[in-house]
């Protein structure tokens, strides 16, 4: 059997989603926005986007370091968790809309995923979610809850709110 260094996946996966989480997206990035499921005393339960140049870009990440996109519990067992994290993105490769559920069944008291999919999704489609990003940046603006495509001339806000979403 293989002996894991967790120690150094837990350094490479900080180091990988510490650029993502920096990464201001364009339009054809793909991404997701998650929480730590802890409570909210440790920094659980405030949500950022992590963005990535390709759909598989995000993919191979997820599934190389998703077990420590946010610290598990000292209890979960790392080996089998990142077996099946591995698992479950390698069966939804082509079913984005499935895959936050799928993880986040094996993922609680780590990472719960609210949102994954391209950037022009999360300005354009009818994904709730979605949806409701898009009506609190609006409400962050002063301006009614509408959850309504983003325009043109609201590109650059709203790329600075996801930027700084579930901090501000």
């Amino acid at each position: 059997m293989n002996d894991v260094d967790w120690g150094a996946r837990l350094d490479a996966a900080v180091e990988a989603f510490m650029e993502a989480a920096q990464r201001m997206p364009s339009g054809s990035d793909y991404g997701f926005c998650a929480y730590a499921d802890a409570p909210i005393a440790i920094g659980g339960g405030i949500s950022s986007f992590c963005w990535f140049q390709t759909r598989v870009q995000m993919l191979v990440t997820i599934s190389d370091h998703g077990l420590f996109l946010n610290p598990p519990r000292s209890d979960v067992d790392l080996a089998a968790t990142d077996a099946v994290v591995k698992k479950i993105v390698a069966a939804h490769r082509q079913d984005l809309e499935g895959l936050p559920s799928a993880l986040n069944r094996h993922l609680t008291n780590a990472s719960q995923f609210i949102w994954m999919g391209s950037f022009r999704e999360l300005c354009e489609s009818d994904h709730p979610q979605a949806k409701k990003i898009r009506a609190e940046f609006r409400e962050d603006k002063e301006v009614a809850g509408d959850p309504g495509a983003i325009e043109s001339d609201e590109l650059a806000s709203f790329v600075e709110f996801i930027g700084r979403y579930g901090v501000s």
